[in-house]
């Protein structure tokens, strides 16, 4: 069977109020907690897309749909941040083949890495365009960049920048997006430059007549 980790169940407190200190552990408690709930459910999705378990329910989907919706999803933390975020996709694009809510979640590991390594002021950028047979979704930032030497493992589990201290994943955000991509028949490719931002860019299938 599939199981799936849905949170932390809690209970009253003491009517006796708590000390500040005891807030603050009860806080660090919470959030730790909750760190190791999103490590189990990241690692069950990481599972049943490698063993082949996860369905997807591929249909017909216009880029500029996949694109937008994810865009409006990480919105509120843009907005909180300061940073600007576009969406430029031509009209005249075929649908790829497509399951819109795993693809999505794949997009938006894509911009939260964003958000989490672009300053006050940037900017993220998605796009898509037509190369062949393929449609290629692309997410880019204004942000701090990856070094070269990192590139290559940059979809590995578990495997953080070192130095890049921003957020509080699990490691595990881009090794989703790999396999989510693998199983919709794409790659996932990564140009980094430190300093100067970062663009992944998703090649799918369109989808045949």
């Amino acid at each position: 069977r599939d199981y799936k980790v849905t949170g932390v169940q809690t209970c009253a407190l003491p009517i006796c109020p708590l000390t500040a200190k005891q807030t603050e552990l009860l806080l660090d408690a919470r959030d730790n907690t909750e760190r190791i709930v999103a490590v189990v459910n990241n690692l069950l999705d990481l599972a049943r897309l490698e063993e082949g378990r996860e369905y997807l329910d591929l249909q017909p989907a216009a880029a500029a749909d996949l694109l937008q919706s994810a865009a409006e999803t990480i919105r509120p933390r843009v907005e909180d941040k300061g940073i600007s975020i576009a969406v430029e996709v031509p009209g005249d694009l075929p649908p790829v083949s497509a399951d819109a809510q795993r693809l999505g979640h794949a997009l938006t590991n894509l911009l939260d890495n964003a958000v989490n390594y672009t300053a006050r002021g940037g900017r993220i950028t998605l796009s898509a365009e037509l190369q062949g047979d393929r449609v290629i979704l692309a997410v880019a930032d204004t942000g701090v960049g990856i070094p070269v030497e990192y590139l290559p493992r940059i979809f590995e589990r578990f495997f953080r920048i070192p130095g890049h201290t921003s957020g509080a994943g699990t490691g595990l955000g881009l090794a989703i997006v790999r396999e989510i991509v693998a199983a919709h028949g794409g790659t996932v490719t990564c140009e980094s430059q430190v300093g100067a931002g970062t663009v992944f860019r998703i090649s799918l299938p369109t989808t045949k007549p």
